[in-house]
C-alpha cells in the first residue's frame, strides 16, 4: 500500500473566527474577573473591561449557537454529537487508553470535532449561556435566601478554567503523539490525513492527448 498525504479543509472561516473570539473572551473574562475581585486600584478599571468583554462573548456565543443549528458540515451540532452510543463509548475508551498509557497507544484521526470531546463542547456552550445569564443578573435578580448568583458565576468560571487547561493539554498531546494536527487546523482550517492507496500491479501507462491543430490552407 502506498501512503499519501491529503490536505482537507475541515473548519470554515466563520467557525474559526467564532471559536477564536470565544477563546479570547474566556481568557479575558478570567483575567479581568480575577482582577476586579481584588482590593486594588485596578479593580474598577478591570470591571469595566470585564463587562465589555462579556458583551463580545455573548455575541460570539449567540453566533456559535446559530451555526450549531443553521451551519453546515463541521459547524453543525451533528458533528459534535456521536451518531450512536456505542460510537461514543468506543471513542471515550480509546482516548482514556491513550491518556493513561502516556500517549503510547494508538489513537485514530477524525474529520471534524473530536468524537470524545464533542459532547463536552456542547455542555460548555450550555454553561456559557448560564454564565451569561448569571453574569448580567448579578445585583439585578434575587433568587431567594441561600442562593448566590455570584457563587454560581464563580463556580462556572472555575469549570471554564479547568476546561481550558484540559483542552490545551489534550490538543498538544494529540498533535505530538496521535498524528492529529488539531492546533494548526485551528488557525488554517485544514487537516492532513494519511491515505492508503493500493500499489499498481503492473507498469504505469501514461497517455497524453495532443490537440489536433487545423491545417493551413
Amino acid at each position: 500500500m502506498a501512503e499519501t498525504i491529503s490536505r482537507v479543509q475541515v473548519w470554515s472561516t466563520r467557525l474559526r473566527w467564532a471559536n477564536g473570539v470565544i477563546a479570547g473572551c474566556i481568557m479575558g473574562l478570567l483575567v479581568t474577573g480575577w482582577l476586579s475581585a481584588q482590593a486594588s486600584p485596578m479593580a474598577s478599571v478591570a470591571r469595566g473591561y470585564y463587562y465589555l468583554v462579556a458583551y463580545v462573548f455573548s455575541a460570539a456565543i449567540a453566533y456559535r449557537l446559530f451555526l450549531l443549528f443553521a451551519g453546515t458540515k463541521s459547524e453543525h451540532v451533528r458533528d459534535c454529537w456521536p451518531k450512536r452510543a456505542t460510537q461514543y463509548r468506543e471513542a471515550v475508551v480509546a482516548h482514556l487508553r491513550f491518556y493513561l498509557s502516556f500517549c503510547k497507544s494508538e489513537l485514530s484521526g477524525w474529520y471534524g470535532h473530536n468524537p470524545c470531546w464533542g459532547p463536552v463542547y456542547l455542555l460548555m456552550y450550555g454553561l456559557s449561556v448560564l454564565m451569561i445569564a448569571t453574569g448580567f443578573a448579578i445585583g439585578q435578580v434575587y433568587l431567594g435566601p441561600g442562593i448566590s448568583l455570584t457563587g454560581i458565576h464563580a463556580l462556572g468560571a472555575g469549570v471554564f478554567l479547568v476546561f481550558a487547561v484540559a483542552f490545551v493539554l489534550a490538543a498538544m498531546l494529540h498533535d505530538a503523539r496521535a498524528d492529529v494536527n488539531g492546533l494548526s487546523a485551528f488557525f488554517s482550517g485544514y487537516k492532513y490525513y494519511r491515505v492508503q492507496t493500493p500499489e499498481p500491479s503492473g507498469p504505469i501507462e501514461y497517455k497524453v492527448d495532443f490537440p489536433i491543430m487545423p491545417r493551413k490552407r
